[in-house]
């Protein structure tokens, strides 16, 4: 999403069992975000409410939605620039990845 300059400001996470029960769990952002940390860990929470172990699954998705074009203006009130440093090393996590490929760097949860 950051190389494409796209934010959302909703993600879900789908899981199908295998006799086709369908659960699904959604997070509201409070603004539009295309920070990959950020998402990533929202989209982690979701997954282990969801997940439960020993239950074979037939599909998993995960859903963006309210798509904005452009980068959300950063916020004011921001005194330690923690946002504009996460965006930063999205940016720079995006870049390693498109040059060496997607296994050079991972995020820990």
């Amino acid at each position: 999403m950051l190389s494409q300059h796209v934010c959302c400001k909703l993600v879900s996470v789908g899981l199908v069992t295998k006799d086709f029960a369908s659960y699904r769990q959604d997070h509201h952002f409070a603004s539009h975000t295309n920070e990959i940390i950020l998402i990533q860990q929202q989209v982690r929470k979701l997954f282990d409410r969801l997940y439960a172990p020993g239950v074979l699954y037939r599909k998993t998705a995960i859903y963006f939605s309210h798509l904005v074009s452009g980068v959300e203006q950063q916020s004011l009130f921001d005194v330690d620039g923690g946002v504009i440093r996460q965006s930063k090393l999205s940016e720079t996590i995006n870049h390693l990845h498109e040059s060496f490929g997607g296994s050079v760097v991972s995020v820990g949860m």
